[in-house]
C-alpha cells in the first residue's frame, strides 16, 4: 500500500521544479501523480485514463452529490477539476506513493481524509517581495495578473503552519535536498494508525464520527439510568434501582473508553 505526498504552495515558490526534480531524479521513491478528472474537452492527443479522466459537466456534478472525490475546484462556470477517491485508492494499492499538487485547501481537505498515510508539505518563498521579483522575472504575466497571483499568495501564506512540514525555497539546491530528506524518511517510516480519521475502540475502527456519536448516546442513556434509579429508591422499589445502578456504572465505564479516545484525537 503507498502513501500520500501533498505539494501546495503559492504560484511562483518553485514547487513544480522541486516536484519534477523528485520524479525525475529519484525514481526509487516510486512517487507518481494522481490522475484527476476534468470536466473539459481532451485537447490533441489527450486519453481519457492518462492525463485526465474527462467527464462531463453533469456527470461531475453528480459525483460531487454522491462524495465521489477528495477535492475539486469550479475554476469557473461549468468547468471542473478534482480528485476521485477511487482513483488514489487503487494507485495507492498498486504500490504508487501517489503525488498531488493542489491548492491549501484541497491540501488540507486531502490531509484530514488520510490522516497519517498522507504527509502534507507547504513550498514557501522566503518573502513576498522576492515572490514579486521571481514573477516579474519570468516576463509572461501582466501586472495585473501579477498583483492578483501576490494577492492569493498572502491568503495561501496563513495556512503554511496547519501542513506538516514547511520548506522555505531561498536557495533552490537546499530546498530540493531539505524536501527530498523529508519525503524520504516519510516513505521509510512505519505507517501510524490515524488519530484524526480512524480509532481502534475494542478491536474495531470506529470514525471519529460514530465515536462521537455513541459517546453522545452513552452519556444520555447513562443520565436516563441514574433519574430511574433515584426514582425507583424513591418509592421503595430498590432492586430495581441497584439494577439501574449498575448499568449506569457499566455505562459510565464505557464513556470514559470514548472519552479517552475521543481525548487522543483532539492532541
Amino acid at each position: 500500500m503507498g502513501k500520500l505526498i501533498i505539494f501546495s504552495a503559492p504560484s511562483g515558490s518553485g514547487k513544480s521544479t522541486i516536484i519534477n526534480y523528485l520524479l525525475e531524479e529519484h525514481p526509487e521513491l516510486n512517487l507518481a501523480f494522481s490522475i484527476s478528472a476534468t470536466s473539459r474537452a481532451p485537447r490533441g492527443q489527450e486519453q481519457d485514463g492518462v492525463e485526465y479522466f474527462f467527464l462531463s459537466p453533469e456527470e461531475f456534478r453528480q459525483r460531487i452529490d454522491n462524495d465521489e472525490f477528495l477535492e475539486y475546484e469550479e475554476v469557473y462556470p461549468g468547468r471542473f477539476y478534482g480528485t476521485l477517491k477511487a482513483q488514489v485508492e487503487k494507485q495507492s494499492e498498486e504500490g504508487q506513493n501517489v503525488l498531488f499538487d493542489v491548492d491549501v485547501k484541497g491540501g488540507m481537505n486531502i490531509k484530514k481524509y488520510y490522516g497519517d498515510r498522507a504527509l502534507s508539505l507547504f513550498i514557501q518563498p522566503p518573502s513576498i517581495e522576492e515572490l514579486r521579483r521571481r514573477l516579474e522575472k519570468r516576463g509572461t504575466e501582466t501586472q495585473e495578473v501579477i498583483n492578483d497571483r501576490i494577492a492569493r499568495a498572502k491568503f495561501e501564506l496563513d495556512y503554511a503552519p496547519l501542513f506538516d512540514e514547511v520548506v522555505i525555497n531561498d536557495d533552490l539546491d537546499t530546498a530540493k535536498a531539505e524536501t527530498l530528506q523529508i519525503v524520504s524518511d516519510f516513505l521509510k517510516s512505519k505507517e501510524k494508525s490515524s488519530k484524526k480519521n480512524n480509532m481502534d475502540f475494542n478491536g474495531s475502527k470506529l470514525s471519529t464520527k460514530v465515536v462521537r456519536i455513541l459517546f453522545g448516546i452513552n452519556v444520555f442513556a447513562m443520565l436516563c439510568f441514574i433519574f430511574m434509579a433515584i426514582f425507583f429508591f424513591y418509592y421503595g422499589i430498590n432492586d430495581l434501582a441497584i439494577m439501574l445502578v449498575v448499568v449506569a456504572c457499566l455505562s459510565a465505564l464505557n464513556n470514559w473508553k470514548l472519552w479517552g479516545r475521543i481525548k487522543q484525537e483532539l492532541k
